[in-house]
Formats: structure tokens, C-alpha cells, sequence
């Protein structure tokens, strides 16, 4: 129920978003070291390509950290130990790129074209369905864009390619 009300929250128009001027590696990073020892209980490695450099972005810190929560806790609730999971931010044009997946068992292709709609789920398998919908409404209320790479991008078996426009301190002082 919590995540549905989520979910509905993110539709509702007035829905509060706490945009702040944020360097995206820094808050990956950090999620991931908050993150190390869950991964690292469950069986799994990380694979970490993140930047030293600061990238900055407009950004609700929290829903970003929800949305990367969602894809790796589908990667530790869908594949067997010994699983690595890959994260890689570099900059793309005027975007910051995440590419964020793992080496599992991948996902059915009966699934990947709905992946981010409500209720998309492997069969057979608990959740809600709704992980990955909110991760995209999290993506696109931050002029974003997120999609599911071709298994084996990376020789990744699930690739997620999210898109974040940069901001720098000059764009900052731009009148809107």
C-alpha cells in the first residue's frame, strides 16, 4: 500500500519536489557506501564507475535515491549471489548519464517492452509492480529519461540508461 500511495502521489500535479542544485556523484557515491554492506550480505559485487569530478544537476536528492534504490533492489531480490552490480556516470553531451544494471539472469523479453508500467512483474515472482513505474515518474519529474538498454550493453544481462540534464552555476544565474 505504501508503495501505491507513492505511485499516486507522484501523479498528483501539486506533488512537492525539492529541486536543489546537487552534485549527482557525490549522492550516488554515497548511496552506494550506505548501501556496501547490504550488497555485499545479500552475495553481490559492485562494479563502480563513478567519477571523482563534480556533476552538478537540479535534483529532489531523496526521489533520486529512490529511484537508483528501486533497480538495485530488484537486482538483489531477482538474481543469485555472486550477481555484480554496475554503475557508471560520465557526462553525455549536456546530460549526466547513470548506466546502472547487473550480470544476472536478465529480464523476459515479454516484459521489457512494459517494464515501467504499473503492475510489470517477472511471473512468479513477490513485489509490487510498481518499483520501476515510480523509478521512471521519479526520472521524468526531473526533465529526465530512462530506459532499458539491449541485453549484453556492457555485458550486462539488465542495463538501465538514465539521462539527467547538467546545470552548471552559470545556468543557476540565468533568469528562468
Amino acid at each position: 500500500l505504501n508503495t501505491f500511495h507513492q505511485y499516486s502521489l507522484l501523479e498528483h500535479p501539486d506533488m512537492p519536489i525539492d529541486f536543489k542544485y546537487c552534485n549527482l556523484c557525490a549522492v550516488v557515491q554515497e548511496y552506494f557506501a550506505d548501501k556496501y554492506a547490504d550488497i555485499e550480505f545479500a552475495g553481490f559485487h559492485i562494479d563502480a564507475d563513478i567519477p571523482e569530478e563534480a556533476m552538478y544537476c537540479m535534483m529532489d536528492r531523496i526521489l533520486i535515491i529512490r529511484a537508483l534504490d528501486n533497480i538495485v533492489n530488484n537486482s538483489l531480490r531477482y538474481n543469485t549471489k555472486g550477481t555484480t552490480i554496475a554503475i557508471e556516470i560520465k557526462k553525455n553531451g549536456n546530460n549526466i548519464q547513470i548506466r546502472i544494471g547487473d550480470n544476472g539472469i536478465g529480464i523476459s523479453q515479454e516484459n521489457r517492452e512494459t517494464l515501467f508500467d504499473c503492475f510489470v512483474k517477472e511471473e512468479n515472482e513477490g513485489g509490487s509492480g510498481l518499483g520501476l513505474a515510480i523509478t521512471k515518474k521519479i526520472i521524468v519529474a526531473h526533465q529526465g529519461q530512462i530506459s532499458l538498454c539491449d541485453e549484453g550493453t556492457l555485458g550486462m544481462k539488465t542495463l538501465f540508461d538514465i539521462l539527467l540534464p547538467m546545470v552548471t552555476e552559470c545556468d543557476l544565474e540565468k533568469p528562468v
